[in-house]
């Protein structure tokens, strides 16, 4: 088969796909086709690439907040397995989709970071999966990385992300979509060859490569590019929060931008590598050992709890999250377990409140709630944080509050010994009607059902995005971590 074989196989097919990198792979498909010493070393390579990827793509790393799930989109995007990922490589829809999917419903993960390497490759399956990555986002934090080039289908699925970094050498765009038409008449004329079509149905095999393109299909295949172009579009314009003629004003229409460029026009959001995107989340990265023994490309830093081969044939590893705690009263306490908790810094930890000895808490409860007005706090927010999880840990342990308790803020002191209001009189920043209490969010807008995470029955920590429900998801992925290697213990 020679090139102009498979390009006429492909003529008609719309792709979103950057095309310069398209006809790298089309070149490398010309010498799969010549077979050979050479293409069957290309070939081993591929497959080494494939098995490392598969790997990476089940890494589960250890972050300060749990875990982090890794999901690498590499190579040619397919819907399906196909001609392209069977020699390539690539990733398919299918494949991406599980393991989001896996990394989401994962108790044990409280982020997921996509690494993007890819030009792009079907139009079919791609809006699905990035609806898919926008419904995860409100779930977990999911950070996109163009890790270096992140185009065309690819940029449509990393735009649905929380956020986007892109490495200093990335390139990044490349919105918009093609169909290709070849016309081999005048080849087939040369040499003698007339093909008749006999069909039925008036358009049927219309783009056909054996004649040349009418009218009517070429504006039928224009149709269908605008189409497509729009969704486009749409999709990351919903992604990125702006509108969809902004989008295909200003993001290149088809263009492919360096990394400054990429941030200045809103395609991203900040200059960052694979790993800033990790220490984010809390993962540190250092390099690990290669082969049939560690096929994983990463260790990550922290406590193997579990490893092994899962139904699919990838390799597995599960680390535990490192322990940052605070010694108060004989116990290694949590950040989770202080109500005022401004920074990572333990001694920025005050007002402990929950302990394993259910007396000893109540005790904390209280002298927290009799001291609430005497307390210096210079953070305000953490202030009233502070106050939404003292009064879900008296709901939570039975402590009933007076009308005054927690209703004032600690007043700060001028230079001439006067009093300053600016923390003074705090109003209940979640106030509750039903007399329930408030939730760990404390942010007003968690009333949408039973919490799993926190003690108020009439709260929504679970979808809320606000910083103690992030604290609040990230001590519940604790506790699963822990739970698990409590388990892998006893087995």
């Amino acid at each position: 088969m020679k090139i102009q074989e498979i390009r006429r196989a492909l003529s008609g097919k719309m792709w979103f796909i950057h095309e310069p990198k398209f006809n790298e792979l089309l070149a490398f498909a010309e010498l799969a086709c010549e077979g050979g010493a050479a293409f069957e070393r290309f070939r081993a390579h591929a497959v080494e690439q494939l098995a490392a990827q598969a790997a990476r793509a089940r890494t589960v790393a250890s972050g300060g907040f749990g875990a982090v799930a890794v999901v690498p989109l590499y190579g040619m995007l397919a819907h399906r397995g196909s001609f392209w990922s069977m020699y390539f490589g690539g990733a398919t829809v299918e494949s991406l989709t599980d393991q989001l999917r896996q990394a989401v419903n994962d108790p044990l993960v409280s982020a997921i970071v996509l690494d993007v390497d890819s030009p792009g490759g079907d139009v079919e399956g791609i809006d699905e999966l990035a609806s898919e990555i926008y419904q995860a986002r409100k779930q977990k934090p999911v950070t996109a990385v163009s890790n270096s080039l992140c185009a065309s289908a690819a940029y449509y699925l990393a735009s649905q992300a929380s956020e986007i970094l892109v490495s200093p050498s990335s390139l990044t765009g490349s919105i918009g979509v093609y169909c290709a038409h070849e016309d081999d008449s005048k080849y087939l004329d040369n040499l003698g060859i007339k093909i008749t079509l006999v069909k039925y149905g008036e358009n049927k095999a219309e783009g056909n490569p054996y004649e040349p393109l009418t009218d009517p299909a070429r504006d039928h295949m224009q149709q269908m590019v605008d189409t497509f172009g729009q969704m486009f579009d749409k999709a990351v314009a919903r992604g990125r929060g702006m509108k969809a003629e902004d989008v295909h004003s200003k993001f290149g229409q088809g263009r492919v931008f360096d990394a400054k460029k990429a941030v200045q026009l809103g395609m991203a959001d900040k200059v960052g590598t694979f790993d800033d995107a990790l220490l984010k989340h809390g993962v540190t990265r250092t390099p690990g050992a290669r082969g049939a023994s560690a096929i994983c490309e990463h260790v990550f830093i922290g406590e193997l709890i579990s490893a092994g081969v899962d139904a699919s044939g990838n390799y597995v590893q599960v680390f535990a999250a490192e322990k940052k705690t605070k010694r108060v009263d004989g116990e290694d306490l949590e950040k989770s377990a202080f109500a005022y908790r401004p920074t990572d810094e333990l001694d920025d930890w005050h007002l402990p409140i929950e302990f394993s000895d259910e007396e000893k808490t109540k005790s904390h409860i209280r002298d927290a709630i009799a001291r609430w007005s005497s307390t210096d706090m210079p953070d305000k927010d953490e202030k009233e944080k502070a106050r939404g999880r003292i009064k879900a840990a008296a709901k939570k342990h039975g402590i009933e509050l007076a009308d005054g308790d927690l209703q004032g803020a600690a007043k700060k002191k001028k230079a001439d010994g006067t009093d300053d209001d600016e923390y003074a009189d705090v109003d209940d920043p979640d106030p509750d009607s039903d007399g329930d209490g408030d939730c760990a969010c404390a942010c007003g807008q968690c009333k949408a059902g039973n919490c799993e995470i926190c003690s108020c029955e009439n709260c929504a920590c679970d979808g809320c995005a606000c910083d103690a429900a992030t604290k609040a998801r990230e001590k519940k992925a604790r506790n699963a971590i822990e739970r698990r290697r409590l388990e892998m213990e006893a087995v």
